[in-house]
């Protein structure tokens, strides 16, 4: 341990904050929390040989340590999360893809538009997502488009007024619903606007609305009930090995399985599952348009007192229960959840080992 780096350990705190660690050229390489700072920093040299290799190299570099004390642990884990996001500090947990998130946008009128785009950003208009995997977003796409003709401005002639705010708020709670899974208001509304079409004797108009009612019972015929439960229920399940990790989503809108992710994590040698959890949390739930009521996490992923302190932090304090299913359907899905998470590792530990072994027979031939 050079003698530099002693003296800064020596004056280490015994209070709760965030930790930095910078290179010789200044560059900043980590970004820590810790109930204790002292004791947490310490650990670092006082385990040097445990740490991962990663982790090794990374403290070997290290020549100065910045610190900010906070109150308490809330404090902490909000500030690290904020930190990380405007530094993206080279060795901390990395989420594959982050970057890379797709949302679904529509634009306010009064030209209204539904595209696929990588930024979320405060402007007004309407985002949903993220999404991880981009493969159903075309024909999400063309559904949206058929069911809502303002978007692009594809009225008939005889309708081409201008879309107002309140004409556009009205179909964005159509959309939304359509996201939420709620298809028996969808079906209820297209079916009403079929038969008062057709009742009127507008039998082009009526046609129109019974084929984007067939269309949607196209795509909602693949959505089925799996679960009584109404509520927005997000399942989360962790499986990891040496440095990296998957977490696998399944997502529950009014009791349809409407999509399931997997989420690539790396630099995890060092970290606990309640961790690389809060860390996955605070990532991915700041970016999300859609949160669930109830988040569902296996035992022993998060401490209780770890569960209290996500919950004070936006906009997880969205999630009214963050809880561990011991029992019945949502303890099936969990399980289920922890299945694909395991195989999807399972694959990227085979596929990397293949990528090894095809490097070792390249370079020998």
């Amino acid at each position: 341990m050079i003698k530099d780096i002693s003296k800064q350990l020596a004056v280490l705190p015994h209070q709760p904050g965030i930790y930095r660690f910078y290179n010789n050229a200044g560059k900043l390489l980590y970004i820590g929390k810790a109930k204790d700072l002292f004791k947490r920093v310490h650990s670092y040299w006082n385990n040097l040989e445990r740490l991962a290799p990663d982790k090794q190299i990374m403290i070997n570099q290290v020549v100065k340590i910045e610190t900010t004390q906070v109150d308490n642990e809330t404090e902490a884990l909000i500030l690290e999360a904020n930190l990380i996001k405007q530094n993206q500090p080279p060795f901390n947990i990395d989420l594959k893809d982050n970057s890379n998130f797709a949302y679904l946008k529509i634009t306010r009128p009064p030209k209204i538009k539904l595209f696929t785009t990588r930024k979320l950003i405060n402007d007004g208009n309407f985002y949903y997502g993220p999404f991880t995997e981009t493969k159903n977003l075309p024909y999400i796409t063309r559904l949206l488009k058929k069911l809502f003709p303002q978007i692009d401005n594809r009225l008939p002639f005889y309708k081409k007024e201008l879309v107002s705010m309140n004409d556009w708020q009205t179909m964005i709670k159509k959309v939304q619903n359509i996201f939420q899974g709620d298809n028996k208001t969808t079906l209820a509304w297209l079916t009403k606007e079929m038969k008062t079409a057709s009742a009127a004797k507008k039998y082009e108009a009526a046609t129109i609305w019974r084929n984007r009612l067939q269309a949607f019972q196209s795509y909602s015929e693949h959505q089925k009930i799996i679960i009584k439960d109404t509520l927005p229920l997000d399942f989360l399940a962790l499986a990891t090995s040496d440095n990296q990790a998957i977490i696998h989503l399944i997502k529950l809108r009014h009791g349809k399985m409407l999509f399931t992710q997997n989420f690539n994590l790396t630099k995890t040698a060092d970290l606990t599952a309640g961790e690389i959890i809060e860390n996955f949390l605070i990532t991915y739930y700041t970016k999300s348009t859609d949160l669930p009521k109830q988040l569902l996490v296996e035992p022993n992923s998060l401490p209780a007192n770890r569960l209290a302190v996500l919950q004070n932090i936006p906009p997880l304090d969205q999630i009214k229960k963050i809880i561990i299913p011991t029992r019945g359907q949502k303890k099936d899905i969990l399980a289920l959840a922890q299945k694909n998470a395991t195989w999807q590792l399972n694959q990227l530990i085979t596929a990397e080992r293949h990528s090894l072994a095809w490097a070792k027979l390249r370079s020998v031939l």
